[in-house]
This record gives C-alpha cells, structure tokens and sequence, in this order.
C-alpha cells in the first residue's frame, strides 16, 4: 500500500535532529512556508507545527502572509527574523521557553522576550569588532541597493520624457 501524496515519511532520528533540519533550512530560505520545511527537513507536520509556533512566539519568526482559508494549497508564509547561528533552538516546552544554542540566550514564547539566563552559563558576548564587519557589510548592502534604485528612478524618468 502507498504512501498518500504529499505525506512525509518518518526518518530516523529524534523529534529534535529533525527541528535542527528544519532551523537549517528555515536559515538557507529566510523566506518560507511550512510546505517548504517539511521538504527539506524531512521533519513531520506536527513536529514542525509545534516548532514553528513556538519560533514565532519567541520572536524567531514573523508572519508575513497567512493561510487563505478555503484556498487549497495556500499556507502562511514566514520570514526568519532572528537568525542566531547554525544550532536549532531547543524548545523547553514544560517552561514555554526557546533556548538559544549559539547565544545561550533563553526567550519567553508568551512576550519574545529574553528570559532569565540558564544557570551556570554565560550568555555569548559578541566581539565588537564583528559587529562592526556585520554593520559595515549591511551598510555597504544598503549604499549598493539605493544606487540601484537611483539608477532605476533615473532609467524611467529619462522614459517618461
């Protein structure tokens, strides 16, 4: 007997090698929906369910256009809007709290807010100077993009006359 279309087959592993799946592929698309993730991660619906509402709910992930109800094959599309590192975030479900691997971070799913640090271990201070290679590499991004758009302004203007 088949498998029904679009079914995701269980791989081995546990609940929390499929979410680190999952967080790696929520980082490569940045921008995505559910359909994608499962794809990619090979990660159970509901497993992926409950990570995703917990991310969004600790302020990991943004809505950016929800499901059309009554409209086959729609889905409510996210944006990954704190991307930390390459470690997935562990859900703690018994205390509604999002731990942060690569920042030792904990963040409450009610506000998205940080929470109380994890006993023992400190939280990851970043070095200042790469914060300033990440500033001037978003700047620089910045100055390339309104030189396109400049550009682009002035290609039509030289149209319309």
């Amino acid at each position: 007997m088949g498998r029904k279309a679009g079914s995701v087959v269980r791989t081995r592993g546990s609940d929390a090698e499929a979410r680190a799946r999952a967080w790696q592929s929520m980082r490569i698309l940045m921008t995505f929906n559910t359909a994608q993730i499962e794809a990619t991660a090979l990660i159970e619906r509901s497993n992926l369910h409950r990570y995703v509402t917990a991310l969004r709910r600790a302020g990991y992930l943004r809505v950016l256009a929800e499901r059309r109800s009554g409209s086959p094959g729609s889905f409510t599309t996210y944006q990954l809007v704190r991307n930390t590192g390459p470690r997935a975030p562990i859900l703690w479900s018994n205390k509604k709290k999002v731990f942060d691997q690569n920042t030792n971070g904990v963040f409450d799913q009610a506000t998205g807010l940080p929470s109380d640090p994890v006993p023992g271990r400190a939280p990851a201070v970043r070095n200042i100077d790469d914060a300033l290679r990440e500033l001037t590499g978003i700047a620089a991004d910045m100055r390339r993009l309104l030189k396109l758009l400049w550009e682009e302004r002035a290609n039509e203007a030289r149209k319309g006359r």
